[in-house]
């Protein structure tokens, strides 16, 4: 028998597996919008060095959450939950820094913040609950 699930499930499921591929688009055209010159993306604070290797492994993560919510899976809607809350974080510290405008790190927090919200209310748990 197959869980069933709200269509707010399916849209944050398409939402976390389509959010990595958009993060790219917003970037690449916030790049040429602000036109950053290149001794901006020089390896000189925290973020260069950390971030940028872990963001392929967070768009896989992205991914198979995604893929995990819609299945109805407990472990995926954790791990959704995780996610808002590790990319409010990470948004939140690196609020001011380039290449991406404070428009767009404020679009991110505000993404993550309905995704912690949603996945947390007890309406959307006992979807997940196992049978």
């Amino acid at each position: 028998m197959d869980k069933k699930r709200s269509v707010g499930v399916a849209v944050f499921g398409c939402l976390l597996i389509f959010f990595p591929f958009s993060q790219e688009v917003i970037v690449s055209v916030n790049f040429l919008v602000n036109s950053y010159s290149l001794k901006l993306f020089i390896p000189h604070h925290i973020k260069t060095w950390i971030s940028y290797p872990l963001f392929p492994v967070s768009q896989i993560v992205y991914i198979v959450t995604g893929i995990g919510i819609l299945r109805v899976k407990e472990w995926a809607r954790l791990l959704a939950v995780i996610l808002g809350f590790g990319g409010i974080f990470t948004n939140l510290i690196f609020l001011t820094q380039p290449p991406i405008s404070l428009f767009v790190k404020l679009y991110i927090i505000i993404i993550h913040i309905l995704l912690v919200y949603f996945f947390t209310r007890s309406k959307v748990k006992v979807q997940f609950k196992q049978p």
